[in-house]
């Protein structure tokens, strides 16, 4: 198998791995951009793409690609064992939970300064009162 149907198969495993993720929480949603917090927030589509990039990522970074060289231009066969296949979805679980960890991360930031900024003005009201 070359270099390309060994990436794109494993990427599949990946997205398998991320859609899976969406079915596990129950995120099964289209992406959306929420004007009022500038948070994008990815959905399925961002968590499966995510699942298959991840997945891409690591097998090139440590499987048997890590030690192709592109620059000969030779020719070489490439061969997925199951333990790649497997380990690639579960890379896909884990790499759309990265995403939509960081969309998270992003929306308490905005809450926590959101609850910052009323408190203090809860408390400049009491303030003038007294």
């Amino acid at each position: 198998m070359s270099i390309a149907h060994c990436l794109l198969l494993v990427a599949a495993f990946g997205a398998a791995g991320g859609l899976a993720a969406c079915f596990h929480k129950d995120a099964v949603v289209l992406p959306k951009y929420d004007r009022r917090t500038k948070i994008w927030k990815p959905g399925a589509i961002g968590t499966i793409l995510s699942g298959a990039v991840a997945a891409g990522l690591v097998w090139c970074l440590y499987g048997p690609a890590s030690a192709y060289d592109f620059v000969s231009a030779a020719p070489k066969t490439f061969s997925l064992t199951l333990s790649q296949l497997a380990s690639s979805f579960v890379t896909g679980l884990a790499g759309g939970r990265v995403l939509t960890l960081i969309a998270q991360q992003k929306a308490d930031q905005f809450t926590k300064a959101k609850l910052s900024k009323d408190m203090k003005t809860i408390v400049d009201i009491e303030d003038e009162q007294r």
